[in-house]
């Protein structure tokens, strides 16, 4: 299985394949061989001169044929592996975009960041010695043939060692086996723990030194497991070496008691042998990599396999219509939205919901509630983040419909808790520029940061700074509703006052709808409506501005 699926990973749309690769190979190798059945012949005729000019000639022509095959075949196969990892890489990337945000935290950041960093990167270490593998597996061939035309009886010993050898070699390394699991996975995990943590660590040594231990344990086992598997590929490979010499001598003293026609071949066949020791042992060392690379590949294969069910369900309805189709809404509705967060120590999980919300066109909806209560779960249903377990969201009185998600999607612009801050302004054209230089500048930090060639300046700021940009950002992309996430928590409290107070109500002005997640009660004068959230349910909704 492992073998077919590098042979398909290696089809490309240029016309590069395995199969030239291999061709390449052949060639080379059987020319090696022709140089080698010329070599020996030379010398039985050293002594005739009348021939050596033809000699060389035929030997110069061979010897170009096999440099100049293997040449092409390893920069075709560098580009061919690297063409396929670049093609896998895009080809993962527009799978997770198109894959529902539960979906890829159901997958884990450690096992997505290993399979397209690690797993990929071993593809493309490993190619050039793969390549000069595949050359040496025809020239084992040629060679072999070259021996049996030598001498049947040296043939038949040779067969058998090297039957015996590669018996003892698969069995080992068929007991090693392969875990569907990638330790890497478990490395960037431990790794992304601890450099989340580092402001928390300095804190806390008891915190520093038992999430040290942790990794320190998860290292551990990863170390102990990939060195059992190298050292048993090591072994195997110096029985190999050992078995290869055995069979030296086996040409020399058991041959020659079987075969009364070997002598008269004898340094020919051993020529041959020796011959056949680089390649073999070229093969066999190229096994563990040949295993790593399938592996890999198989893992590769399973994560595209599994995000494309993903994003099937989702990829028919990306351009069904308009993004924006629904921009004229007047009210959206959460009727009867239920979501459970499921858990694998109990047999439930928190709900949230039945949730009933209705949010107007150019309101201002403060969210409230402790933590735990469901805050952040609401906006992510009203955004169709998390699919909701029972319950519909309706626009202007319609059930929102699937082909209508992509659209009602673009309504939102955010600046989440855990936003992501960039220096590339992805979300905006060339268009948008000043209207986010405006609000930098509304937003007091356009001395901070300015807009250089399309891009932030620096990313070098306070988290309140952080936000700063990133709701100027937001504002620039010019949504019809902007959701909020504690924006406030991290201002200082002047600049929250004159958010509050000045810059809201310029917000929601023309038709922008805020809804906005805060604690901050004394600003709820500023709201139009303020829902307050325990257990997972809405327990009050007050109209502030009635």
């Amino acid at each position: 299985m492992g073998i077919k699926h590098y042979i398909d990973f290696l089809e490309t749309d240029d016309g590069y394949s395995f199969w030239g690769i291999l061709t390449l190979a052949f060639i080379s190798g059987i020319a090696n061989t022709g140089v080698l059945a010329l070599i020996n012949m030379a010398a039985d005729a050293i002594d005739v001169h009348s021939t050596a000019i033809s000699t060389a000639a035929v030997f110069m022509i061979l010897v170009s044929v096999a440099i100049g095959a293997e040449a092409v075949m390893i920069r075709r196969t560098i580009v061919t592996v690297e063409f396929a990892i670049h093609r896998a890489r895009c080809q993962i990337i527009k799978n997770l975009q198109q894959c529902e945000y539960i979906e890829l935290q159901a997958m884990g950041r450690g096992r997505l960041n290993a399979i397209i960093s690690n797993n990929l990167q071993t593809l493309s270490a490993s190619s050039w010695n793969l390549a000069i593998s595949a050359k040496m597996l025809p020239l084992v061939v040629g060679t072999s043939a070259y021996m049996l035309y030598l001498s049947p009886a040296a043939f038949l010993v040779m067969a058998i060692t090297i039957g015996l050898i590669t018996l003892f070699f698969f069995r080992g390394s068929a007991k090693n086996g392969s875990s569907l699991q990638n330790p890497n996975a478990e490395i960037y995990d431990g790794v992304a723990e601890i450099l989340s943590a580092t402001r928390e660590s300095k804190l806390n040594a008891t915190r520093a030194r038992v999430s040290s231990g942790r990794f320190q344990e998860t290292s551990e086992r990863v170390r102990e497991r990939a060195a059992v598997q190298e050292q048993s590929m090591a072994f195997q490979y110096v029985f190999s070496q050992a078995s290869l010499f055995l069979l030296i001598g086996s040409m020399i003293f058991v041959v020659p008691a079987i075969s009364e026609t070997f002598g008269k071949t004898v340094q020919e066949s051993t020529t041959a042998i020796l011959f056949l020791i680089g390649p073999v042992g070229a093969i066999v060392s190229s096994v563990p990599l040949l295993k790593s690379c399938t592996r890999a590949i198989d893992e590769v294969i399973r994560l595209q396999s599994e995000l494309e069910r993903y994003s099937a369900r989702h990829a028919a309805a990306d351009d069904a219509l308009p993004s924006d189709h629904l921009n004229d809404f007047r009210e959206i509705q959460l009727q009867g939205l239920t979501f459970s967060h499921q858990r694998t120590d109990t047999p439930g999980g928190f709900v949230v919901g039945p949730l009933d919300l209705t949010i107007s066109r150019g309101s201002v909806t403060f969210i409230t509630g402790g933590n735990g209560s469901g805050k952040s779960t609401l906006l992510h249903l009203l955004m169709t983040l998390y699919p909701q377990a029972s319950g519909v969201i309706a626009v202007d009185g319609k059930a929102l419909v699937p082909v209508e998600i992509r659209a009602y999607r673009q309504l939102f612009s955010t600046v989440l808790s855990d936003f992501h801050f960039s220096r590339y302004l992805d979300s905006l054209d060339s268009a948008d520029l000043s209207e986010l230089k405006h609000w930098l500048k509304r937003l007091e930090v356009d001395r901070l940061v300015q807009v250089q060639e399309g891009k932030l300046s620096t990313t070098d700021l306070s988290t309140g700074q952080k936000k700063r940009v990133a709701l100027a950002v937001a504002l620039a992309e010019k949504r019809p509703i902007l959701i909020l996430d504690e924006w406030a928590a991290d201002q200082d409290p002047m600049f929250r006052k004159k958010f509050y107070r000045e810059i809201l109500p310029v917000i929601a002005d023309g038709q922008r709808t805020v809804v906005a997640v805060t604690h901050d009660d004394a600003y709820f004068d500023m709201c139009d409506q303020s829902i307050h959230l325990r257990d997972g349910q809405i327990v009050s909704t007050q109209e502030e501005n009635a």
